[in-house]
């Protein structure tokens, strides 16, 4: 059962993929057919799939290395941190290079490019993984890559994280430790631009939360009133009477308690669990990372403007073509990049000492 629950998990992971894809490409598909347009309402919040990204990480990392860090080490601790680079660093290095190229070939081809993006302070901080750990973000060089810089902050934090959640012992300890949380997204999501660190309340808030679930299992609590749901609850009801705010700023407030049901509830498992959606979740990560790539092609190459006169056909066969332009991409990148340098750098970890 806990296999069926983990497969299930890598595909929503998938699904969360393609709802991101979709919510980048939302504006070429739009213009090129526009019966798409009524499901913007669905695509336009598809940005919001990395806060369930987060959460579940949150949860799949307790779940992986709770017991191993049952007694601290700093040699338990740097094999962690070398496991999470193992996962991460491959691609998100291939991706700097491939972007690196581009930009040059742009300058060479006398395109508009913002330089200001690609210094070398900025490069410095992409080696290293502390893009997002500025005030202000400013994507730049691979912009999906903000998201593993403040992943790989709660990962170097984690030892914390389960200091904080071996103290949860009861139902009250849950709703003290989860309400700083949920306090971090509502301003998050109700703030302007200008907020200070705006973007790292989403993944403190995503990787806490999961953490909290993982914790709620662990302990066996049983039933739905845990923070969870109760606090999404409160926050929709006070918003929507006592402030007007939509319902749909809320929406990240919900994924804990979607990952929750999905970990309860078995009769999601086998529908999940079905071999082409776990393989999607599977290769989820490098369409994630690469599939700005296809976007700044079909931008340059096929802009929408420039096919607008097609037939009906025409335009539809071109928005499934770059849909699958863009899993072939993600496909590849994983073949050829993610799955063999990972496995590369876990042996090099494994080595035998001399």
């Amino acid at each position: 059962m806990k296999t069926q629950r983990l497969l299930a998990l890598t595909s929503v992971k998938g699904i969360g993929a393609v709802l991101v894809v979709l919510y980048h490409f939302q504006p070429f598909f739009d213009a090129l057919v526009p019966a798409l347009r009524r499901f913007d309402f669905i695509v336009s919040e598809g940005a919001t799939a990395v806060d369930f990204f987060f959460v579940v990480s949150g949860f799949s990392v307790c779940f992986g290395y709770a017991n191993a860090f049952s007694k601290w080490t700093w040699s338990g601790y740097r094999r962690f941190l070398w496991g999470r680079l193992a996962r991460l660093y491959p691609v998100h290095l291939m991706m700097i290079a491939v972007v690196g190229t581009m930009a040059l070939i742009s300058w060479h081809l006398n395109y508009e490019l913002n330089w200001a993006g690609y210094s070398a302070v900025t490069l410095l901080q992409h080696l290293t993984l502390v893009h997002a750990w500025t005030p202000h973000l400013f994507l730049s060089w691979n912009f999906p890559s903000w998201s593993i810089s403040a992943l790989w902050l709660m990962y170097l934090v984690f030892p914390g994280v389960l200091w904080l959640q071996s103290h949860l012992r009861t139902r009250t300890h849950f709703v003290l430790y989860s309400l700083p949380l949920f306090a971090l997204i509502v301003i998050q999501r109700l703030s302007d631009t200008e907020l200070p660190f705006r973007d790292l309340f989403r993944v403190v808030f995503g990787f806490g939360m999961g953490a909290l679930i993982y914790r709620w299992r662990a302990l066996n609590f049983r039933g739905y009133w845990n923070p969870a749901f109760v606090w999404p609850l409160i926050a929709v009801a006070v918003g929507r009477t006592a402030f007007g705010v939509e319902s749909r700023v809320f929406l990240p407030l919900l994924f804990p308690a979607l990952l929750y049901w999905l970990v309860r509830e078995g009769r999601a498992w086998g529908l999940l669990s079905a071999a082409p959606l776990v393989f999607l979740g599977e290769i989820s990560y490098s369409i994630y990372m690469s599939h700005t790539l296809v976007l700044k092609f079909v931008m340059r190459v096929f802009p929408a403007e420039r096919w607008v006169g097609w037939s009906v056909s025409g335009r539809v066969s071109l928005v499934l073509g770059v849909f699958a332009m863009t899993g072939v991409l993600g496909y590849a990148v994983w073949r050829w990049i993610e799955r063999p340098f990972q496995r590369r750098l876990l042996v090099f970890l494994n080595r035998p000492a001399n």
